[in-house]
């Protein structure tokens, strides 16, 4: 799990809404707290019929949402720009994604709809995003305020140097967090975590190289009949279980090659398929192999990932390119230590000519790249104080010692 940032760059900003309900006129509100929450429009969407060109903001907000019953608040600051817009019964949330699309005043204009409460059918806060993923004082750091999901996600693949997709499926919704994370990979399963508030069965699966986000469907489409299965798994393989659970099945299904072993113990009486299956995939990663599944056109592709509601607790998982190590060293050479290191991970490590050839112990378990340079840097140390480790991209790294150690 990730750690809050206490001591995090904050984004700051002094912001007065304008708020307003269905029929009423648009007032000043000094007094806006903070948005905290963030959710999905409720369905079905009102639809809206505006033509309004170059008009303030406000006034075709007004527009807008004096055809729906909820209320608004503009938090945004757009100075004096005007903005126009001209569509026909479209869904709520098109309407206000083309009007924003062309603002140029500042960075993104994000809403996020704070659901309903006493007297209140529901409020849009619209206000601007912020988002900042890179590395500050040697720390990497996310930092985001009403951020849209893929902007955020997009950001942090950009880091990783990974492939990734986004099904279209995933709603737009926005997340805000702060996160110090010591692998990028890490951020993934947190910004879900975030997202999945508002999208439940929001997760991520490895396809290959690549890390795909999608919304898990928990059950046949269409209305199908919910087919249903008995049966008792004692000791079987992951893949026996699963064919045995989907036997007969409406859907077909490929397990991917990633996809680990994993013993599987289960009993099922009358119970509908896709649930035994997930109950299945929770006792494999119970067991240290994360798996989840997703529907591509009727077919059930099963790859490494969390299930929906394990994001924060499966740990990060990697491609080929980025892969997770486990590594034991008894007083074995630093250079043949580094070597095996790097063949194992995919990560090139060079040492520097003027680094002793010490012995060293340690060990890393299912650890991250970062994660075994740095327990190798600790062992190192207790001989080299000196020895320090520069990272040259996400997947480069040289080992050398000090200025001051060299010149002893």
């Amino acid at each position: 799990m990730l750690r809050p940032s206490a001591g995090f760059l904050f984004y700051t900003t002094l912001c007065f809404g304008l708020v307003a309900g269905p029929g009423q006129a648009a007032q000043l509100d000094q007094s806006a707290p903070p948005l905290r929450t963030s959710g999905s429009i409720p369905q079905p969407e009102p639809r809206v019929t505006v033509s309004l060109s170059q008009k303030p903001l406000g006034t075709i907000l007004y527009a807008i949402f004096h055809q729906t019953p909820y209320r608004y608040q503009l938090r945004a600051q757009v100075g004096a720009e005007l903005f126009s817009l001209d569509v026909t019964r479209v869904p709520l949330g098109q309407a206000l994604s083309t009007l924003f699309e062309h603002d140029t005043t500042g960075s993104p204009i994000t809403y996020a709809f704070v659901p309903a409460s006493t007297n209140n059918p529901g409020t849009f806060v619209i206000d601007r995003e912020y988002l900042q993923v890179g590395d500050t004082a040697g720390e990497h750091r996310v930092s985001a305020t009403r951020a849209r999901l893929t902007h955020v996600l997009s950001l942090v693949f950009k880091a990783m140097k990974a492939r990734f997709r986004i099904e279209p499926d995933v709603p737009q919704v926005t997340v805000t967090l702060q996160l110090r994370p010591r692998d990028w990979s890490e951020c993934i399963g947190e910004v879900l975590v975030e997202a999945s508030k508002e999208v439940p069965g929001l997760t991520y699966s490895l396809d290959g190289d690549t890390y795909v986000i999608f919304v898990q469907k928990t059950g046949p489409a269409g209305g199908a009949a919910v087919r249903r299965v008995t049966l008792t798994l004692e000791s079987v393989s992951l893949r026996e279980a699963i064919g045995r659970i989907l036997s007969g099945s409406q859907y077909r299904y490929r397990v991917s090659d990633a996809v680990g072993e994993a013993p599987i113990n289960y009993k099922a009486t009358d119970q509908p398929e896709m649930e035994a299956l997930r109950e299945v995939l929770k006792r494999a990663a119970d067991e240290g192999t994360a798996v989840t599944y997703r529907d591509s056109r009727g077919v059930l592709l099963i790859e490494p990932g969390p299930l929906p509601g394990r994001l924060g607790t499966t740990a990060s998982l990697h491609p080929a390119s980025l892969r997770a190590v486990t590594l034991s060293a008894d007083r074995q050479r630093l250079r043949v230590v580094v070597r095996t290191l790097a063949a194992a991970s995919g990560a090139s490590i060079k040492v520097a000519p003027t680094v002793p050839d010490i012995r060293v112990s340690f060990d890393v378990k299912n650890g991250t790249v970062d994660e075994a340079l740095r327990a190798l840097l600790d062992a190192a140390r207790v001989h080299l104080p000196n020895l320090a480790l520069e990272s040259s991209g996400e997947r480069a790294f040289l080992l050398s010692m000090t200025a001051e150690a060299v010149s002893r």
